[in-house]
């Protein structure tokens, strides 16, 4: 059908770490993470996972966490 759009929409799920400052205030809520035998990483890191629509490259959610957390257990759940 000519015009007819797909009603499933093709999104993507990503995430990333930034690193914050050494503060004791980020250090209660984003602790530093394991480096391994040379001891932990220099700075705390907060966990970003978004959700993107590919085809406009809109924002549809983000979702912040620890990073002890990892991506794949980070909520993102599209609902705005």
């Amino acid at each position: 059908m000519r015009g007819h759009r797909n009603p499933v929409e093709v999104v993507a799920i990503d995430g990333t770490r930034i690193p914050l400052p050494d503060t004791p205030a980020n250090l209660s809520v984003f602790p530093k993470t394991k480096a391994g035998p040379n001891g932990p990483a220099g700075y705390p890191m907060l966990r970003l996972v978004t959700l993107v629509a590919c085809g406009t490259r809109t924002l549809l959610d983000a979702s912040f966490g620890t990073d002890a957390t990892g991506e794949r257990p980070t909520p993102v759940t599209g609902s705005g």
